[in-house]
């Protein structure tokens, strides 16, 4: 199989990550607006959508699984690999987007303070997301370890939601309506710390496509 061929087919590759990544993005935008408008039909969208997501990442890993038996040459295998890991990230990430959704749909009016909370960590990830497609594309190492550094921000907001929580809960009593809704906010405030981590884990893919070596990041 000549040279030319696989790297065309490489090349589809990489553009199929970059697809999936902006799918992934478009799903959290539309979680992002159905938990700040408590639109359920949207919210359901997002959840129909997910399917979507998982389907886009099992023909990638298809696509991978013919490059891989055709040319295993070490620079192919490399960005191979690298490329079923990151799908399987950002498919990681597409779920978060549905537990998102779900939460709109399983809590019948959120609070102003729940979406307040959630809206400051989800500022800061969705801006990573958005900076995501183009660390796939363009595979600059300097703009990766940028991207990197605003999971501490994630880090930070995280952190600070978890405390007022705690304190929250110790000052007064709550009713079992407001306990559900906060121990699914805890839920959620982690769930998109750990989505901040799996970007995080795709620039780490992305410096090791880049330079050959990994570090952790």
């Amino acid at each position: 199989m000549p040279n030319s061929i696989v790297t065309n087919e490489i090349l589809r590759i990489k553009q199929r990550i970059i697809n999936l990544s902006n799918l992934v993005l478009s799903q959290h935008e539309k979680a992002y607006k159905a938990l700040i408008e408590h639109d359920e039909k949207l919210a359901k969208e997002v959840i129909e959508g997910d399917l979507k997501v998982d389907a886009e990442m099992d023909g990638i890993k298809n696509d991978i699984s013919f490059v891989l038996t055709k040319e295993p040459l070490a620079k192919y295998l490399r960005r191979s690999v690298s490329y079923l890991i990151i799908s399987k990230e950002l498919e990681r990430l597409g779920d978060y987007a549905k537990h998102i959704a779900r939460f709109i749909i399983n809590i019948q009016k959120p609070s102003a303070s729940s979406i307040r909370r959630i809206k400051d960590i989800y500022d800061a990830v969705l801006n990573m997301m958005q900076e995501l497609s183009d660390n796939i594309n363009e595979e600059r190492n300097e703009r990766i370890l940028k991207l990197v550094e605003n999971d501490d921000l994630v880090d930070t907001k995280t952190l600070e939601v978890n405390r007022e929580l705690i304190v929250s809960f110790s000052k007064r009593k709550h009713t079992e309506e407001e306990i559900s809704e906060r121990v699914y906010l805890l839920n959620l405030v982690n769930s998109l710390e750990r989505a901040g981590d799996h970007i995080v884990n795709i620039c780490e893919s992305l410096y090791y496509i880049i330079n050959g070596n990994y570090i952790k990041l």
